[in-house]
């Protein structure tokens, strides 16, 4: 039962830490301002609010999101817009954040002799319903408020890569996380950053296989300490050295930040392509050798992002890119 003491020590709270005040489930519905037969079946249902769909990952293989509804996407907008983004991530994150983006994440390792790179596996199913909940609870809104929210942001049991909640949400519950590998690579003089799955350690003398093996397993134990399911990708664990080429999400940051040859190549190719032969013919072409099933406007867009992509790194390179690129006729 609220009484009047603990409604102001509740408020207080809350608004400490530039949080909306929530009382019940109905207040939360109210400050949305979904009507009320939406709001309490999708939180009686919300898994059947999301469609699935399969996008193309950038190394081979299919990547499986699950788009939220009109209903719930709005509510989520809220949810992020009025409290998650209310609290900072920590510093380290780069991934997800306003203002943020892959080259804060590679900046920090450009010219550094040694790499370690490596992955947590099944990022977004591996944070729990039960981290979610705890995270709004320690927010200080009560059991009932935390675990609508919760319900709201999840689905079967976790988060959901689709929903606009989740990646924020991620940062959040990894706040701690970073903190930690921050302090324990600054004491070595290493440099730490994360953008999601992705865990970059840098250092210009050498990691040795004991240092790796010493970091693989302070990350695990640190994983630990979010919940059981996350767990490293020990395949994609490596060390890169002097001499190999450094690629950090999608960066070259051998010397300088820089973009991949590979990228490169493959945009000048597409372009080549596209005006010898006419878009209609290229797509079909490109989708037979790479087994895809792309449309003429996916195919755009796809290219336009590898585009895009080049110009945060190097815009005078993405230039020429973008002029051959709006001069391609499209209709051919």
């Amino acid at each position: 039962m609220w009484t009047k003491e603990s409604i102001k020590i509740y408020e207080r709270q809350l608004e400490s830490n530039r949080l909306p005040v929530i009382f019940n489930i109905e207040h939360l519905r109210r400050l949305i301002g979904v009507e009320k037969k939406y709001f309490y079946k999708l939180t009686n249902s919300v898994d059947a609010s999301y469609i699935s769909r399969f996008i193309d990952k950038r190394n081979g293989g299919k990547r499986k999101l699950l788009i939220p509804g009109f209903n719930l996407k709005l509510i989520q907008t809220w949810i992020l817009h009025n409290i998650l983004y209310t609290q900072p991530v920590f510093t380290s994150a780069t991934g997800f954040i306003k203002q943020k983006s892959i080259i804060d994440n590679a900046t920090p390792h450009i010219g550094k002799k040694y790499i370690f790179k490596t992955d947590i596996s099944d990022f977004f199913p591996s944070i729990k319903f039960k981290n979610v909940f705890l995270l709004f609870l320690n927010f200080g809104y009560t059991k009932e408020v935390s675990n609508v929210l919760a319900i709201l942001c999840t689905y079967e049991g976790y988060l959901p890569q689709g929903a606009p909640t989740s990646p924020y949400l991620s940062n959040l519950i990894f706040r701690d996380f970073d903190k930690k590998l921050e302090n324990i690579c600054s004491l070595s003089e290493y440099k730490y950053t994360r953008y999601a799955d992705d865990i970059t350690i840098s250092s210009n003398e050498k990691i040795s296989s004991i240092e790796v093996d010493y970091l693989s397993k302070t990350i695990e134990q640190s994983l630990q300490t979010i919940n059981n399911f996350l767990k490293l990708n020990l395949d994609k664990t490596t060390v890169l050295r002097p001499g190999q080429r450094k690629i950090i999400t999608g960066v070259l940051v051998n010397e300088t930040l820089n973009v991949p040859k590979k990228i490169l190549s493959e945009i000048r190719l597409e372009i080549y392509c596209l005006q010898k032969y006419g878009a209609s013919n290229r797509i079909e072409a490109y989708n037979q050798k790479h087994n895809t099933n792309l449309d003429k406007y996916s195919y755009r867009q796809k290219l336009y992002g590898k585009i895009c992509f080049v110009n945060m790194i190097n815009p005078k390179k993405a230039e020429k890119f973008y002029e051959q690129f709006y001069d391609i006729n499209w209709i051919k």
